[in-house]
């Protein structure tokens, strides 16, 4: 089993963990994500013009997150990831809290200018999204039991304080700017590289994780393993949309792009911003 995806390519050592753990449903859920993925990039490379160019736009943007995740896995080890996780998991918690709100909100911005968004009603709708933030927040919870038990009562301190990480301030500029912007429907493009992201993403932070820690952390991530999953459909839908924006309005495809790319900063930022906030698990 290989899992390729736009970002990264997994080393030996991740692969020996997601072959040797025997954590059946781990490699189960990993395979689809991989079958998915593959299924997914090709409809992508056989779509139109607009779409070839936009991804071609953005590989550079994806190729640069993958360096820079090699470089927080390689500083992410036994000592530093349980901090890691409850950084991880208590922003997270505050991060997709909204994306309900904003998918409504591009909606109606794109009513009012009258500019269309083809396919049917139900692409990118609001009720899927909500509820995530609870996952975050259960695993936050399982994570403090794990690793600082002491701290189980202060949840809606660390996520409070948590919240105040800049990578949330970013991601809410990248999502606000496009929605109030004059043209909303490149808003479209952040759910398309999100949604990629945990389905390009989720196996190699999930087999990273195990590695360090044991198989018994998967209790403590069921955003990251449920919503890989969730997100298949999602992520294929979402090609199929951006290759009709992309067609209908070829001369906007540098608006998808900026947006894209700023998207991606933002969760690179969170993923780092997790790790530099690591040591603060030490004063829980």
């Amino acid at each position: 089993m290989r899992i390729t995806c736009f970002y990264y390519s997994p080393t030996g050592s991740e692969e020996a963990t997601m072959e040797s753990m025997g954590v059946q449903q781990l490699r189960k859920e990993s395979a689809k994500i991989e079958a998915a993925f593959r299924s997914i990039r090709t409809s992508a490379e056989m779509a139109g013009s607009g779409l070839r160019l936009y991804d071609r736009r953005l590989k550079a943007s994806r190729h640069d997150m993958g360096k820079r995740l090699d470089r927080l896995y390689a500083s992410c080890g036994t000592d530093r990831l349980p901090g890691f996780l409850i950084q991880f998991s208590a922003i997270g918690a505050t991060l997709v809290k909204r994306v309900p709100e904003w998918i409504e909100r591009a909606r109606q911005a794109c009513r009012q200018r009258c500019l269309e968004i083809p396919g049917p009603a139900s692409i990118c709708d609001p009720e899927e999204e909500r509820g995530h933030d609870q996952w975050y927040r259960h695993d936050l919870e399982a994570l403090i039991r794990r690793f600082a038990p002491s701290s189980k009562d202060r949840i809606e301190e660390i996520i409070a304080d948590a919240s105040r990480a800049s990578c949330i301030a970013q991601y809410v500029r990248v999502n606000e700017g496009a929605i109030t912007g004059p043209f909303p429907l490149e808003w479209f493009s952040i759910q398309y590289e999100i949604e990629l992201l945990s389905l390009a993403l989720g196996p190699r932070f999930i087999a990273h994780t195990v590695r360090e820690l044991g198989p018994e952390i998967l209790t403590c991530l069921s955003f990251v393993s449920g919503h890989g999953g969730a997100d298949i459909e999602h992520a294929r839908e979402n090609v199929g949309l951006m290759n009709r924006l992309l067609e209908s309005w070829p001369g906007k495809v540098e608006s998808f792009v900026r947006v894209g790319q700023d998207a991606l900063e933002s969760y690179i930022r969170y993923f780092e911003e997790s790790l530099e906030r690591s040591g603060l698990v030490e004063a829980l």
